[in-house]
């Protein structure tokens, strides 16, 4: 079982968000990163989620790693723009954190599931959207593999592998995981300043 919401907050609705998707293991965390680094502009948003860390992750840093009970009371219609199960596990984005973006006038920049990254630039139109995948499919599956996941959740990760690839079309810009960073943020820059977003 897959959900997707997004919730409507009429405060960030003309906000220029960037948001980063594609299958796991394409390289977007490692993507993301360089980009953020890259560019002082950017803020990069850590969501909660109920999964257990990996041994790269680093706690408050990749994710705010919470119980349950914890996600139900963090992240809701109220307190939240984003929320998504998959993979047995909860994830959310909280307005708290676009809210450090803006404040800082910076730009926010976030990984979203492929589903729910099509969801949020339905309701949020300013929002540019980033695929980003390995061109060898077999490289996914390999670390899939090497990641400490439980063995059902990694299998369940490699069906949607191909289903999220054709889904790919639906965003505005492709990319693998060896594109210069500065490449993609002076697209960045240049498509903000084109659409006088910022």
């Amino acid at each position: 079982m897959h959900i997707e919401k997004v919730w409507v907050n009429e405060l960030f609705i003309n906000t220029p968000f960037i948001i980063v998707s594609g299958p796991a293991g394409g390289g977007k965390t490692t993507l993301i990163r360089n980009i953020a680094s890259a560019c002082s502009k950017l803020c990069l948003l850590t969501k909660y989620t109920t999964r257990t860390p990996r041994i790269t992750e680093t706690l408050d840093e990749d994710y705010f790693f919470v119980s349950k009970q914890i996600f139900e009371n963090t992240v809701n219609e109220n307190t939240s723009i984003a929320m998504a199960f998959r993979y047995n596990a909860y994830y959310g984005l909280t307005n708290n954190e676009v809210d450090k973006a803006i404040q800082g006038n910076r730009i926010p920049i976030a990984v979203l599931h492929v589903n729910l990254a099509i969801l949020f630039k339905q309701v949020y139109h300013n929002t540019l959207t980033l695929f980003v995948c390995t061109k060898d499919i077999n490289e996914i599956y390999k670390r899939l593999d090497a990641r400490n996941d439980q063995f059902a959740e990694i299998e369940m990760r490699k069906v949607l592998v191909a289903e999220e690839l054709k889904l790919s079309k639906g965003f505005d810009y492709l990319f693998d995981e060896f594109t210069s960073k500065n490449d993609i943020v002076d697209l960045i820059h240049n498509h903000i300043m084109d659409k006088e977003r910022f």
